[in-house]
């Protein structure tokens, strides 16, 4: 095997758009320039694995990336670009909180680490702030989060900032966590009116409003906001909980047929991608749709469905009991719930279920 071997790798990945197979591919440069013995490549090989494993759903490839590239540049810290590896950081945060197996006291050292660095680098904390609230509201320490919440609001932004779409987005999520539907909806105008926008913003809006707006009755908006959003976050690996909002919604509102074709068209995505966070959001979904098919359909009580083997409730024949499935998602949703309310300390994701209990979305 030589360099060279592993640039013509590389130059396969870079061709491709963020994908399983671009992750595959450098997955394999990874290996090739660890064998080869070559740090560098290794690290170059490494940030490009970030990128593409964070925007395809590939959470725990990105964080093991990552604590790699951390330790090349603390060794190496005139070889590389330090905002470049403090961006992903800022990626690698909110990935962790998504993994119930990462300790909430390890996330929390990290974003002291993060804040640490800000200040040796001569960046604005703000964007320490930033991530401490995010974090802590992910993991349901929402009071606890509002210090850092209104210490962010107050420090100076800086090149280590997200961009302006994304934190008011980040607003608005905050907002909804608290149940102030009203105030998130009064806020996201901009994003709404089509002001302000980036790479997840609206498509992430969209989706985070369309139970709002259901349940202030202003249904013609949230349907407005379903068509456009449904397109934006779909067959999309980065952006699997907010695709949960839009199956969310197509039960509340009753298109049983609808939410059952976003089922199929998404359930291999979430079965390769193996992200907490995202399973947890998708089979809760999962759940309640199959609960509700199972009640509509009292003559045909089995359908005809493709589930992928990954998931253990798989069936060679591809029929399936829905109300023995909709246990079994039941099953599988409060298992990691449980998971996750062990990580946080809390019963934060069992108030998710309850929330949730009329096929709504509060996350």
């Amino acid at each position: 095997m030589t360099i060279e071997q592993f640039y013509e790798l590389m130059d396969r990945a870079y061709d491709l758009p963020h994908s399983p197979e671009q992750v595959a591919l450098l997955e394999e440069a990874v290996r090739l320039a660890d064998s080869l013995n070559d740090e560098r490549a290794g690290f170059e090989a490494r940030m490009e694995l970030i990128d593409a494993a964070e925007w395809s759903g590939f959470d725990v490839q990105a964080i093991v990336a990552f604590s790699w590239c951390l330790a090349y540049m603390d060794r190496n810290p005139d070889a590389v670009d330090e905002g470049g590896v403090m961006w992903r950081y800022k990626w690698i945060l909110c990935s962790v909180c998504d993994n119930d197996a990462i300790a909430k006291q390890q996330i929390r050292n990290m974003v002291e680490d993060f804040e640490r660095r800000c200040h040796v680098s001569g960046w604005s904390i703000r964007s320490a702030h930033y991530l401490r609230w995010k974090t802590l509201s992910i993991m349901g320490e929402l009071k606890e989060a509002l210090p850092s919440y209104e210490l962010w609001q107050t420090t100076p932004r800086d090149d280590m900032s997200d961009c302006a779409a994304c934190e008011l987005d980040s607003q608005i999520t905050f907002k909804l966590r608290f149940g102030e539907q009203e105030e998130a909806v009064e806020l996201a105008k901009p994003i709404l009116n089509g002001k302000m926008t980036c790479s997840d913003v609206p498509a992430i809006t969209y989706a985070n409003l369309l139970n709002p707006l259901t349940n202030l009755n202003r249904a013609a908006e949230a349907q407005e906001i379903h068509n456009k959003g449904l397109p934006l976050v779909a067959n999309d690996g980065h952006h699997l909980a907010p695709l949960t909002d839009h199956l969310l919604y197509l039960i509340k509102t009753g298109d049983l047929s609808k939410a059952l074709t976003v089922f199929q068209r998404h359930v291999p995505l979430v079965a390769a991608s193996r992200i907490p966070f995202s399973r947890f959001f998708f089979f809760l979904a999962s759940w309640r749709l199959m609960e509700k098919l199972s009640q509509a359909e009292s003559r045909h009580k089995t359908r005809k469905l493709s589930i992928p083997r990954e998931l253990s409730c798989y069936r060679e024949d591809h029929t399936y009991d829905l109300a023995a499935l909709s246990e079994w998602f039941g099953f599988e949703t409060r298992q990691l719930a449980d998971k996750f309310n062990q990580r946080n300390g809390n019963d934060y994701f069992n108030k998710i279920i309850e929330q949730n209990a009329q096929a709504a979305t509060y996350k």
